[in-house]
């Protein structure tokens, strides 16, 4: 007896090869693409991220270098009361918090220069230039009266410098709004520095979007000592007993 159907061709049960090849190509026409803009997209993302780390990198660098020198002037002092003149100014909005600070550090000595009996100090500082356009702006080094000059080309959406411990005259009740509790163990006058740095340029709407074509930020934040150091760069001579050298400002803090 002959059944009817029992013989069958290799493409009556499936695919042949020819068929499998032509779908594994429209597959991989369909998936290559969005895998190579997945790949470029997280690319675009890393390298983003990596720009706006060293860009804060290098602006903590620099500001660190500066403020580990930080210097008081040996100056008499202004009136009756025994105030001396400021060695340090934190401004804008207030004077113990704000996003520009200025300071005395000792002027760079040439190589091979001798040490002179008064150490003369120029003054140091740094805030941000406004960049059209966008909300941030680049960092700004200035030395006494001289020329302005870009970090690095470093560009900030956020420089911060806040004393932990309340100014002078601060009553208990306001007191807790400059130290914060986990931090009111630390000793008395330390700055904390915070930088916010993004990898370009931008425009509050591109910096605030939440794709992966936003443009990236990162922040980083040091504490930094505004306590007079013991005798910091005050050199003991030899020939010259108790003496010690003396630390005289060129000019005023700006």
């Amino acid at each position: 007896m002959r059944v009817r159907g029992a013989t069958r061709t290799a493409s009556d049960g499936g695919f042949s090869l020819l068929e499998m090849a032509i779908a594994i190509t429209l597959l991989l026409a369909i998936i290559g693409p969005l895998m190579y803009l997945y790949s470029t997209g997280s690319l675009t993302t890393s390298a983003g991220h990596s720009t706006a780390m060293l860009a804060c990198l290098a602006g903590q660098e620099r500001l660190k270098n500066d403020l580990e020198q930080i210097a008081f002037p040996d100056q008499v002092d202004e009136d009756d009361q025994g105030t001396r003149p400021p060695s340090y100014k934190i401004e804008e909005p207030g004077p113990d918090e704000g996003s520009k600070i200025s300071f005395w550090v000792p002027v760079t000595r040439a190589p091979g220069e001798p040490m002179q009996r008064r150490l003369k100090l120029v003054a140091v500082s740094y805030y941000l230039k406004p960049i059209a356009g966008t909300p941030g702006g680049y960092l700004i080094r200035r030395e006494g009266t001289g020329p302005e000059h870009s970090v690095a080309s470093v560009v900030l959406r956020r420089l911060w410098f806040r004393r932990l411990q309340p100014p002078a005259g601060t009553n208990a009740a306001t007191a807790a709004d400059f130290t914060p509790g986990s931090e009111a163990t630390l000793p008395p006058d330390l700055m904390r520095v915070t930088l916010t740095a993004v990898a370009e340029a931008a425009s509050e709407e591109k910096l605030d979007r939440n794709d992966a074509r936003r443009v990236h930020e990162f922040t980083l934040s040091f504490l930094a000592s505004l306590r007079e150091s013991s005798l910091p760069y005050r050199i003991r001579e030899p020939d010259a007993g108790d003496h010690y050298q003396f630390l005289v400002p060129t000019g005023t803090l700006p």
